[in-house]
């Protein structure tokens, strides 16, 4: 029996088609995931912070809160109280005014949007004073005071001075967001803490002595009566005011001096006094919608009305929006990898549309969802992979062809050689056709 070769027996070794698709299975996953994490940390930047800023003041303007009957009311120091009364100098003798006159009037709370910090003329701080003492349910203004003392940073509290500050029913503090990146307030923190002393916010102060009740605190909100603020620990429980398109009702001081009759329509109603005054206000702030800046004293009443009407909008978690972040990164990598041609290409423009869509589905559910990185999530594994299937196709068509062309050259190789004997064959038969022996 013949023994078998041992070129018969030898293994075949893998050529080189073999590695190149495993080089394929591994690089798609590798490059899907790659601009997957990328998108992700790009969604932690202060560029995709600010996008998203813009696409919740876009939704806030397309979606604003509903009209609703005004709980509060603005007892303004505006531009011509300001030039008739006095300035500056007679502040404290317009808010004695103003608390005699509301006194009278019932308001269900007052809360009074200035510092009182300094002791001035002694008559003044006395008449405002008594005027003090015979306003119910007073609250007054704690202003955070940052500032530098001997060369070291010095956060402290300003407090109302000793003899307002008994008569107070609660302080608060007065910080908008004013630190945010464009400078727009979409959320006022409810606590702050400075020098080892936390201070609740104005609104949320004057809310409570309205109420008639006590805070409660849990590490994710506050509750206040029957009425739970969802506001994380985490945040200084921060909240987004949910501003109305029409402004807080409001009555000029000067107005309700010349008509005492005026004071009626503050029985009832949680009464924020402060300076609306353009050349006397510092701490006008632009909001959401984008229409020049209002007083601070209108966003502590703009507050005090979102507590009021307890319809909050509320963040998704960090981890709901890596999570659907991830998903989508994933499903656009799961589309070019399973389908091709233009099913690839219609399911992964049905999945870029639900994305962008999504925030402003969550937003109809009170849920502000980050706008960047889910979008980036989508859009970069997709055309990282739509790229790579692309670049991955013409190469191998260019290697068909190039197989092809091998091919083709062997066939004409093959063909050459065997037309050679059969030329000679050819040959010999015509001349012994010719020539029979």
């Amino acid at each position: 029996m013949k023994k078998p070769s041992v070129n018969r027996l030898k293994k075949p070794s893998p050529d080189r088609k073999t590695f190149g698709s495993a080089g394929r299975t591994l690089g798609y996953p590798a490059v899907v995931a790659a601009t997957l994490a990328l998108a992700i940390v790009m969604g932690w930047t202060g560029f995709a912070s600010q996008i998203d800023d813009d696409a919740y003041d876009v939704l806030f303007r397309l979606r604003p809160p509903a009209a609703a009957p005004a709980h509060s009311m603005i007892l303004a120091i505006d531009d011509a109280t300001f030039g008739a009364m006095g300035g500056v100098r007679a502040y404290r003798t317009m808010l004695a005014q103003a608390l005699q006159t509301l006194a009278a009037a019932g308001p269900q709370v007052v809360a009074i949007d200035m510092v009182l910090a300094d002791r001035t003329d002694r008559a003044d701080d006395d008449r405002l004073s008594r005027a003090m003492q015979a306003t119910k349910n007073l609250v007054l203004v704690s202003h955070l005071q940052n500032g530098v003392e001997n060369g070291l940073q010095n956060v402290r509290w300003e407090d109302p001075i000793a003899e307002f500050r008994r008569w107070a029913a609660g302080l608060g503090h007065n910080q908008a967001d004013e630190l945010s990146r464009d400078g727009v307030t979409r959320k006022i923190p409810l606590e702050e803490r400075a020098a080892g002393e936390r201070r609740w916010a104005l609104a949320l102060e004057a809310f409570r002595v309205a109420r008639g009740t006590r805070i409660l605190e849990s590490p994710e909100d506050l509750q206040v009566g029957p009425e739970t603020i969802p506001a994380p620990r985490s945040t200084n429980r921060a909240v987004r005011v949910m501003f109305t398109r029409e402004p807080i009702p409001e009555i000029s001081l000067l107005d309700l001096t010349k008509d005492p009759e005026l004071a009626g329509r503050f029985r009832g109603q949680a009464v924020f006094i402060g300076v609306t005054s353009l050349d006397a206000s510092y701490d006008r702030v632009a909001t959401p919608y984008g229409q020049g800046r209002i007083p601070g004293v209108e966003v502590n009443a703009q507050l005090f009305e979102t507590l009021e009407r307890g319809k909050f909008l509320v963040d998704a978690s960090n981890l709901g929006s890596l999570s659907f972040s991830v998903a989508a990164g994933v499903l656009a990598g799961l589309i070019f990898g399973l389908l091709t041609g233009w099913l690839a290409y219609t399911a992964a423009g049905a999945l870029l549309i639900t994305v962008t869509a999504a925030p402003y589905v969550f937003f109809r559910e009170g849920i502000v969802f980050p706008f960047f990185a889910p979008l980036a999530s989508a859009w970069l594994p997709a055309i990282a992979a739509a790229s790579y299937q692309h670049f991955a196709v013409r190469r191998a068509l260019r290697r068909a062809e190039t197989e092809r062309r091998h091919y083709q050259q062997a066939i004409h190789f093959v063909t050459h050689e065997m037309r050679t004997p059969l030329t000679a064959i050819q040959g010999s038969s015509e001349l012994m056709g010719r020539w029979p022996a």
